[in-house]
């Protein structure tokens, strides 16, 4: 059998760069007013990312985040979960990829048996697929960040972990992220609608969550 091939064609615009300490970071292109980069997480951010995902638009829309955020649960992501991506690039800085703040992140996770048992059987996801998550400070949405950021992610993940399928979900009355979702490039529609009861401190509401899957393009 011959070996695979992927069809995938990185963005013209996008081009991986490192810092001085051999960090990798990528510039996207954006409306935003200042530079937004995609990069890897600091030891330094848990305070930054307590901060963003303590938002309550933020933090009630996304179902596996716990509430309240502590700065000991952005610990145990910075330290046992983001380790586990699928691409280590997951955090979105503005103005400079090392000092500037963190508004945002993006990244690539197998699901847990948690999520897995709150969105239905595991046969939902297929062998081997990364869950999609993203989240984005209120000051930065609408100027088309997650979307470059999810380009530039899978992009990579494809290229340098073999990454061959990817799928988000979203409640339906979270209009913004159903708005990015939508819109991603190489993402179609999964039939399947999911219906799961939110946290009580978050609302306790049965949700209907949409999913959409990109699949990568592989030549045999």
């Amino acid at each position: 059998m011959a070996a695979q091939k992927s069809t995938s064609i990185p963005p013209p615009w996008y081009k991986l760069e490192h810092t001085l300490n051999g960090e990798p970071y990528s510039f996207l292109p954006t409306a935003s007013s200042v530079p937004i980069y995609l990069t890897t997480l600091y030891s330094t951010d848990a305070a930054a990312m307590q901060a963003v995902l303590s938002i309550p638009s933020i933090n009630d829309a996304l179902l596996s985040v716990p509430k309240p955020y502590t700065l000991s649960n952005a610990k145990i992501w910075i330290n046992e979960i983001a380790p586990k991506s699928c691409f280590a690039m997951q955090i979105l800085r503005a103005k400079d990829p090392i000092s500037g703040p963190l508004v945002g992140g993006v990244s690539l996770t197998f699901p847990d048996a948690e999520i897995l048992a709150k969105l239905g059987p595991k046969e939902d996801f297929l062998d081997g697929e990364s869950n999609l998550g993203y989240y984005l400070h209120p000051d930065y949405r609408g100027k088309g960040i997650v979307a470059a950021a999810v380009q530039a992610l899978i992009t990579w993940a494809e290229k340098e972990c073999g990454v061959r399928r990817v799928v988000v979900g979203v409640a339906e009355d979270n209009e913004g992220s159903m708005n990015v979702a939508q819109k991603l490039e190489g993402f179609e529609v999964v039939e399947k609608i999911n219906t799961v009861r939110w946290p009580e401190n978050k609302g306790g509401d049965l949700k209907v969550v949409r999913s959409w899957r990109w699949t990568s393009k592989t030549e045999v």
